[in-house]
């Protein structure tokens, strides 16, 4: 008994150790645009051709959005700097991070900022990465190294819960790639059983120099440690086990995930003309990382929180709001319903308990379905499987990951916020709003053809029990519980729902 206590103790000590946070580190801040460049040149010409106004294309598909990563890393002559919640090492972020590499060893300086929680703990790669003379890793606000991770967490809670949930990723200044996809297969389409729906814009012009900014005070910031402070030995030999991988992943059959991705020629025919950026006024909203050194709630450092609550405020016909997870507390809930109250139509679009990859989440938004619905507030929840009366008995499970929000048809908001507490109040977001009537009838029209396909629509009936309303060409079904989720799936939920963690979902 003494033993285990003894050993209890120590675990307790190890995960209050402390972080080097005070390691030395340099300062260092985005490079100009480089007008020699291919990409350079391109933005120039956009820019002295739209002056003020950003240029926007949209990535749905997550092929397209790795493909234009890998693209632009291909051409990149000076500077690439990525800013990640999450990089898995699977095929996507060995694709990725490969290609960081070769463009480092082109003379690119690479500049890589990923949070510490989620990434799996692979400090000798990433050290031995860092050791690249044009490579510099950093880490947000990192967890002791003493002690398992888990441990970290629990006797660290109050520093070790506040995350960097921003995603960026700038090229030589030039362009920008902003969205809801960390770099993992399931947000490229590269996984068989289960795949994020999500959506990004690639972008160019001024809210480039505006991201470019954001991700600056996010390096800089004192919770960003570089990686050589955790003490790993870098193996510089590795770096060449690195190049040969690439080669082989290159010169790999057409079928490969690389070979797939870079069939996407979405950033060749921008530069070719086949396609056009969209031209539109915009502006970037991100938090600040002080949001995480100050106790939770304070209402200064809300700052997206506080952007998108503008948003909502000064609609005039219509909100539809697209996110995963869904839990406003009671002051947003009560903005919806006063909006829907003056007659705007608000659209929420969420997972379903079938689709979601985050039941707890689900299982505390769903205490506040009848309330949203009796207000007028329409709610959809996504379908998990795309093949509604196919008789495949293993259907691909979808799972929405999109944050987007659209108003009066006239302005889109897009980025990594989801509708929660976490990222409300706890994380920090990085969000961009476009004032683009063309963008944003694009979700409309898309939403208007194929939301009915997609999604069910939930409704109160006369007893004013929940329902779910599906109907697509002859296929019409009503269900009186959380469609096509499974007894576990429904245990987990009821489960959670009486556990008292609203406040950090």
């Amino acid at each position: 008994m003494l033993r285990t206590l003894a050993r209890f103790c120590l675990l307790a000590l190890a995960g209050c150790a402390s972080v080097p946070m005070d390691y030395p580190r340099e300062e260092s801040y985005r490079m100009p645009l480089d007008t020699q460049s291919p990409l350079g040149r391109f933005a120039e010409d956009w820019r002295s051709t739209h002056r003020e106004k950003s240029g926007f294309q949209t990535l749905g598909r997550g092929l397209d959005g790795l493909g234009a990563r890998l693209r632009a890393l291909d051409l990149a002559q000076h500077s690439v700097d990525a800013q990640y919640f999450l990089i898995k090492p699977d095929d996507a972020g060995q694709l990725f991070v490969g290609k960081l590499l070769r463009a480092a060893d082109r003379g690119v300086r690479v500049r890589l900022l990923i949070d510490d929680v989620f990434t799996p703990r692979r400090d000798q790669v990433l050290a031995t990465l860092s050791s690249h003379h044009n490579i510099e890793i950093r880490l947000f606000n990192p967890l002791s190294r003493q002690s398992p991770a888990f441990w970290s967490l629990l006797w660290d809670f109050q520093r070790s819960n506040r995350r960097m949930h921003n995603k960026s990723f700038v090229v030589d200044g030039a362009i920008a790639i902003v969205g809801g996809r960390n770099i993992a297969a399931e947000y490229f389409e590269l996984k068989e059983d289960g795949n994020f729906d999500d959506l990004e814009v690639l972008a160019a012009g001024p809210i480039v120099d505006e991201i470019a900014e954001s991700f600056d005070e996010f390096w800089n910031s004192r919770l960003s440690l570089p990686v050589e402070a955790l003490g790993r030995t870098a193996e510089a030999e590795k770096l060449d086990l690195w190049r040969e991988i690439m080669v082989e992943v290159v010169a790999g059959e057409r079928s490969s995930a690389y070979g797939r991705a870079t069939s996407s020629e979405l950033l060749d025919d921008l530069f070719a003309g086949r396609q056009a950026l969209i031209a539109a006024p915009a502006r970037a909203v991100s938090d600040r990382p002080e949001k995480l050194k100050v106790a939770r709630g304070t209402q200064e450092e809300l700052i997206v929180g506080a952007a998108l609550a503008d948003v909502v405020q000064n609609a005039q016909r219509e909100v539809t709001i697209i996110t995963p997870y869904f839990l406003l507390q009671a002051p947003g809930r009560e903005l919806l319903k006063a909006k829907a109250a003056e007659g705007v139509r608000i659209r929420l679009i969420t997972n379903s308990l079938a689709s979601t990859n985050h039941v707890p989440v689900h299982a505390h938004y769903r205490k506040y379905r009848r309330e949203l619905l009796a207000a007028g507030v329409e709610i959809y929840e996504l379908r998990a499987d795309r093949q509604p009366g196919s008789e495949d008995p293993n259907p691909e499970r979808m799972t929405l990951h999109t944050k987007a929000f659209e108003m009066d048809g006239t302005t889109l908001g897009l980025g990594s916020v989801n509708l929660d507490p976490r990222s409300l109040e706890i994380n920090s977001e990085l969000v961009i709003f476009i004032d683009s009537p063309e963008l944003s009838q694009r979700l409309l029209t898309f939403l208007d053809s194929d939301l009915a396909e997609l999604t069910w629509r939930l409704a109160l009936n006369e007893d004013r029990r929940l329902r779910w309303h599906y109907r697509s060409g002859e296929l019409e079904e009503v269900r009186s519980s959380e469609p096509g989720a499974s007894l576990w799936r429904r245990f987990q939920a009821n489960f959670y729902r009486l556990l008292p963690i609203e406040g950090q979902l």
